[in-house]
C-alpha cells in the first residue's frame, strides 16, 4: 500500500527559531526571499491575538486550490500526497500564488517559475526526513506517512493530557 505523506507543525511548542527556514533555503538553493517554511510571529499574519509563532508552509491539500488555479496544469498531486510544481510547465502567471491560502508558493526571482515545498520528496523517498524537520530542535515538524502523524498526535496530546491532570 502506497503511503500518503504529510506536514503537520506543533505551532504550541515552536518557539520561532527560524532554524526550519535556514535550513529550507539552503537544502534548495534559496538565496532570497522567505524559504519554503518560515516562522511567523502570529501578529505578521492576522489581527487576531494569538500568541507565539505560526509556521508557514505548504499544507500538501486534500483539494489544492492551487491545481485549481494553474491555466498550465503545472501542478499535481502525485499518488503519495505531496503537491508538487513541474518547473518546466509554469509560465509565472501567478495564479496559484494567489489561490494558495497558505502563502506558501512563491515565484523564483532567478529562473521565473513557482516554488514551494515537495517535502524535500527524494530524501523523503530514501527515507532520510526533510531539512526543516532535522534542523528543529524542539520537534515541532511532523512529516511522513499520515497514519504515523495522526499516532504520534494522540499520543502527545494524551501525554499532555495525562501531565496536566496529575495536578
Amino acid at each position: 500500500m502506497l503511503k500518503e505523506y504529510g506536514i503537520v507543525i506543533d505551532n504550541d511548542d515552536c518557539v520561532g527559531c527560524n532554524l526550519c527556514e535556514v535550513a529550507c533555503k539552503k537544502g534548495n538553493n534559496i538565496t532570497s526571499g522567505h524559504g519554503f517554511i518560515r516562522a511567523c510571529y502570529a501578529s505578521e499574519i492576522s489581527s487576531e491575538r494569538h500568541g507565539g509563532c505560526i509556521i508557514v508552509h505548504c499544507a500538501h491539500c486534500v483539494n489544492p486550490l492551487c491545481i485549481v488555479a494553474c491555466p498550465r496544469q503545472a501542478i499535481v498531486k502525485r499518488k503519495d500526497g505531496i503537491v508538487q510544481i513541474i518547473e518546466e510547465l509554469c509560465d509565472s502567471c501567478a495564479a496559484c500564488i494567489k489561490a494558495c491560502p497558505m502563502g506558501a508558493i512563491q515565484c523564483d526571482a532567478e529562473t521565473k517559475v513557482a516554488r514551494k515545498c515537495n517535502l524535500c520528496s527524494n530524501s523523503l523517498e530514501s527515507g532520510v526526513s526533510p531539512v526543516c524537520v532535522v534542523a528543529c530542535p524542539y520537534n515541532c515538524i511532523l512529516v511522513g506517512a499520515v497514519n504515523d502523524i495522526c499516532e504520534t498526535i494522540r499520543k502527545k496530546r494524551f501525554l499532555n493530557w495525562y501531565h496536566a491532570s496529575l495536578f
